[in-house]
């Protein structure tokens, strides 16, 4: 069960998506960017998660990963979950459930959300509402 999906991978569907190149933005290990034959700039995020004993995976989201996606015309997180799995959502639906008083910090991350993925929803951490996501399995070509 802990097979992932790579990071490669993922860039080839986005990629296949949008038909556009992506590039590793400088010093940001999962973040890439392109920009579209219509001149706007796409920024991808692709986290790999952990699965949570208690059954969810979870993931967190660095208050400079926030900065970068901002900086968009468009941003897509593409949450690689354990099990070969992906679950993709837009940066601007995600963004409105980062608020400041969910924001955590430890010496690692610094500033961060913590996200709970369920098979349905996104919970982050100390914020009440719900995103609902679909997690689909990917078979690699």
């Amino acid at each position: 069960m802990g097979a992932y999906i790579s990071l490669n991978q993922v860039l080839a569907l986005a990629e296949k998506a949008t038909n556009s190149s992506f590039r590793q933005i400088p010093r940001k290990k999962i973040m890439f960017r392109t920009t579209t034959a219509e001149g706007k700039s796409v920024t991808l995020c692709s986290p790999q998660s952990k699965l949570h004993s208690q059954g969810f995976f979870w993931v967190d989201i660095t208050q400079e990963q926030y900065r970068v996606l901002s900086e968009t015309d468009s941003g897509l997180v593409i949450f690689r979950l354990e099990g070969m799995k992906l679950a993709m959502v837009k940066w601007l639906e995600l963004k409105a459930f980062l608020t400041a008083k969910c924001m955590q910090y430890n010496a690692n991350e610094q500033n961060h959300w913590k996200l709970n993925l369920f098979s349905d929803h996104i919970k982050v951490v100390k914020n009440k509402e719900e995103m609902p996501i679909e997690i689909v399995s990917c078979i690699p070509e």
